[in-house]
């Protein structure tokens, strides 16, 4: 594809060449880079400059289609897509406990595309409800039974 000839332009100029593949996950078209040499670096600290990467490439490539809602996911390694699927496992585990057990329990504070993925999980699943509490982008998801 175009963004992932432009996002391995992009990171040979950056002077950390490296093979893009393009897969989809969860619905999304992930450009997943593979770099052994310059993988923590291109990772960066919990993320973020995967995160950064990702979105310069969605701003250039949402220009130049001149389509707007254009979402590409950009991973390191596979990082993001092997913490969603922990993430996915510790709430169906919580999701689980609630069913058992009732009241509620708390995963903690998570960025909104992990409440994303959590909430789109527990979906699926009856007799749970998940919702995030608290101000800004870092808020606490919480999951309770049914009542």
């Amino acid at each position: 594809s175009r963004a992932q000839a432009d996002l391995e332009r992009l990171l040979s100029a950056m002077g950390t060449p490296a093979k893009v593949e393009c897969k989809e996950r969860a619905g999304n078209v992930v450009l997943n880079v593979v770099a052994p040499e310059h993988e923590s670096l291109l990772i960066g600290r919990r993320g973020q400059t995967a995160e950064a990467l990702q979105t310069l490439i969605n701003e250039f490539m949402g220009r130049r289609e001149g389509d707007p809602t254009l979402y590409l996911v950009v991973d390191v390694a596979d990082y993001h897509g092997r913490a969603e699927e922990r993430l996915i496992e510790r709430a169906k585990e919580l999701a689980g406990q609630v069913l058992r057990d009732g009241g509620q329990v708390s995963m903690g504070q998570l960025s909104s595309a992990e409440r994303r993925v959590v909430h789109l999980t527990l979906k699926e699943m009856q007799g749970v409800e998940s919702f995030s509490v608290g101000q800004g982008s870092i808020k606490k998801l919480v999951i309770q039974k049914l009542a």
